[in-house]
């Protein structure tokens, strides 16, 4: 199949431009067949550009399910802190204490430095760290190798990419701390709390109205003007099956009175 500039596919069939869009996006082929039949007549091209939009659609309604959902500032301030504190055990493990590591600043002065020159800067490492990260630089190399040159550049490499990781692992664990700074952890909302205003099934319904609207726009012949009734309320149910969501008329019709509102004020 021949691509476009961006590489946009170019499809012989609709088979095509359903299978290739189910597959990438792990859609139902036959809901996403559902949704181009309850539009109405595309051709081929309007096709692939109601898919496009759709494509758009999802994007917005997978990121504010997980926003929603899971990412609250306080889960956000959690992770963080887990973060660091996984890190700090990391380098625990290594002989390096992180309550030695100095703060931002220094590591702005040192930017400019090898891994190894800013590894004996920001930390003291303990003999046992010392012993370990030696026993990780020669792990696999033969001590019997009749070419000892080719074994002595094999532990320097191995040694500067440990240093290197653990430089890593300390500028992580400076920023997850900084990071987590940033959010402070707020108490538990009771009723009166903020609420969302954003709700994940009512932005679905609201990107399938405006899809609908705009693909009418383009394409006047291939339906009724949009409207609130049975083609549109079929259309938006079909996108919310499409993207494993329940979309019920009162629904639909609680978005389309916002909709309208919005568009026409009094």
């Amino acid at each position: 199949m021949p691509l476009r500039k961006y590489s946009v596919p170019i499809f012989n069939s609709e088979e095509e431009l359903l299978q290739y869009y189910a597959l990438h996006f792990r859609w139902e082929r036959e809901k996403l067949a559902a949704v181009l039949s309850q539009f109405g007549q595309l051709t081929l091209v309007g096709k692939g550009k109601l898919i496009r939009h759709l494509v758009r659609a999802f994007g917005e309604f997978q990121s504010l399910g997980v926003n929603v959902r899971t990412i609250t500032p306080n889960a956000q301030h959690e992770q963080l802190r887990a973060v660091e504190k996984a890190a700090a055990r990391f380098l625990d493990q290594l002989g390096v204490n992180v309550k030695n590591v100095p703060p931002q600043e220094m590591w702005k002065l040192l930017a400019h430095r090898m891994s190894a020159s800013i590894f004996q800067t920001l930390s003291k490492q303990r003999d046992e760290g010392v012993v370990t990260l030696m026993r990780l630089a020669s792990a696999g190399i033969d001590k019997n190798d009749t070419e000892p040159a080719s074994s002595n550049a094999q532990l320097n490499s191995n040694s500067d990419r440990l240093i290197e990781t653990l430089v890593n692992v300390l500028w992580i664990y400076e920023r997850a701390g900084v990071a987590a700074e940033a959010i402070a952890p707020r108490p538990p909302q009771g009723h009166g709390g903020a609420r969302n205003p954003v709700h994940q099934k009512g932005a679905l319904i609201r990107c399938a109205i405006e899809t609908y609207a705009r693909m009418r726009t383009l394409y006047p012949d291939s339906g009724p003007v949009t409207g609130f009734g049975g083609p549109l309320h079929r259309f938006v149910q079909a996108v919310g099956a499409l993207f494993g969501a329940a979309v019920t008329e009162k629904q639909i019709e609680d978005v389309w009175r916002r909709r309208d509102r919005i568009s026409n004020p009094k």
